[in-house]
């Protein structure tokens, strides 16, 4: 069995990755870090996180705020 970690899950393409994903039966658990609550699913993790105190991660970047 597969774990599947999300990033972008309540977007429209990550929600159709998530959809996918949850009715593979190849996929056992799916991580989706998120802003937002989800939907519960038995196969479905989603800790939220607070995006607004993370540092830019690419070199040169600017923080927005």
């Amino acid at each position: 069995m597969t774990t599947v970690m999300l990033v972008g899950a309540t977007g429209l393409v990550g929600g159709a990755v998530l959809r996918q994903a949850q009715s593979d039966a190849r996929v056992a658990r799916i991580v989706a870090p998120t802003r937002r609550e989800l939907p519960p699913h038995p196969k479905l993790e989603t800790p939220l996180v607070d995006l607004s105190n993370c540092r830019p991660m690419l070199r040169g970047g600017q923080s927005m705020g």
